[in-house]
Order: C-alpha cells, then structure tokens, then sequence
C-alpha cells in the first residue's frame, strides 16, 4: 500500500457533467487517482458512483438549485463518521467534517468553503456588510477546530476565499485567517504553485504531522482554451512526518 494520500481540491464554478467543461473537469480529477477530493460550488453528478460521497445538511441560500453544493467531500474509501453541519451559527451550507482510513492511517478532513467578501451583500440574502460572511465563518471554524479530535492528522480542505501570502483581503481577515488556523495547521497550497501563473484561493491545510512531498496546480484553462473554471485546482500528495 501507498504511504501517500493525494488530495485534490477544486471550486469548479457549477460545472455539470453533461456540459463540456464539467466532462474535462472530471477527466481530470479522476485520472489522478486521488483518495479524497473537495468540490466546491459544485454539481453532485460531477463525482463518480463509486467511493462514498458527503455533502452539507443545509442550503447554502435562497437561489441553491438541487443537487447543487457549495461544498462536497469524496473518499476512495468508506467514512467513517461525518458531520454534515457544524454549527448552526456558521453561514449554512459551507462546511463538512469527516473521517476516513487513508493510506496512512485515519484522517479527518474539514471540508470549507469560506464565503466570498461579497456574500449576502448584493445577492442571495442581500442583508450583510462586505466581508461579514467570511469573518463570521472564520469565527465558528476557529471553535470547530478546537474541539477536533486530534488523536490523528486532520486537514482543511476547500476555497478559503484568500490567497496566501495575502495580496487583496484586508490585513484583519488575513490576520484572522492566521489566527483561525493557529499553531496547528499550515497552507502547503500557498505562492503561485507548479503549473499556475497567479496564486489561488482553493487551499489544503495540513497538520504538524503532516508533509506535503508534493503540490502542484491543475489550470482553469485548458491545452485547448477551453475555459474550465474561474479558479485553478490544486494537488496535494500528503505523508506522514518523520519522527
């Protein structure tokens, strides 16, 4: 058995499969091979029949179509206790918390999707200040991962809404983000990463018992010029640190 987990991580901007992007998008993360995926604003038909599939217990707002998620977690291999809510106090329909056996033992993922700084500001409830959504979110998911289980590696896994190092975000969400993810976890997803030309906002963010051996990012343009998606994939094959 593989003492690598490879992890994909993509916000897919709702390509279905029976469009032409959705059919390149899911080519492309499947041939991988990965043990867990994260889709955000995705479509459930775009992950396959097998392995086992996790989405949120709520709507992410007013205009959510079926089968439609802003968040959607995928193992190779069977869950073994999830949590498809949260808080009820987090934006709904961004966050699910699983875990799973790995290559390298068991692993709980945390699978994100922060809100954009214009959330519920000029669409959807319309009844929020710009980056109010995300500071919110940022608030419960720092209690979330307090309380985590940390008997085995955990990761965070999705569209954090930022890049890393900071280029746009104000300097207090950026700081808080930092603060959100604290000692414990650290973004192997940062700078622009290998096959990109400009840094994302979908990231990975591992524990201290955790390496990345290798990172690397999946273009939202194709060889062909298809548009896939507004944001780039990323790739992230994880390992056990030494000891």
């Amino acid at each position: 058995m593989s003492n690598i987990v490879r992890i994909v991580v993509w916000n897919v901007e709702w390509a279905g499969i029976r469009s032409e992007r959705g059919g390149v998008i899911r080519d492309q993360i499947w041939t991988l091979d990965p043990d867990v995926v994260c889709i955000c604003e995705g479509t459930e038909d775009l992950l396959p029949t097998y392995g086992y599939r996790l989405v949120p217990a709520l709507s992410y707002g007013p205009n959510a179509k079926l089968g439609c998620h802003k968040v959607m977690l995928w193992s190779k291999l069977p869950w073994i206790a999830s949590d498809a809510l949260g808080s009820r106090d987090l934006p709904p329909g961004r966050f699910i918390q699983a875990s799973t056996k790995t290559p390298v033992g068991a692993m709980s993922l945390f699978g994100i999707c922060i809100p954009y700084q214009m959330a519920n500001v000029s669409f959807g409830y319309k009844n929020k200040k710009p980056w109010e959504d995300h500071s919110n979110y940022l608030a419960e998911l720092t209690s979330l991962l307090d309380q985590r289980q940390r008997n085995y590696p955990s990761v965070i896994l999705g569209d954090f809404n930022q890049r890393v190092p900071r280029v746009r975000a104000p300097k207090k969400i950026y700081e808080q983000l930092s603060q959100t993810l604290g000692s414990d976890f650290r973004i192997v997803t940062k700078g622009v990463l290998s096959g990109l030309v400009a840094q994302g906002v979908n990231h990975c963010a591992v524990t201290n018992d955790l390496v990345a051996s290798k990172v690397w990012g999946l273009p939202n343009m194709n060889e062909h010029g298809l548009r896939l998606s507004d944001h780039a994939g990323v790739v992230a094959d994880l390992t056990l640190m030494e000891t």
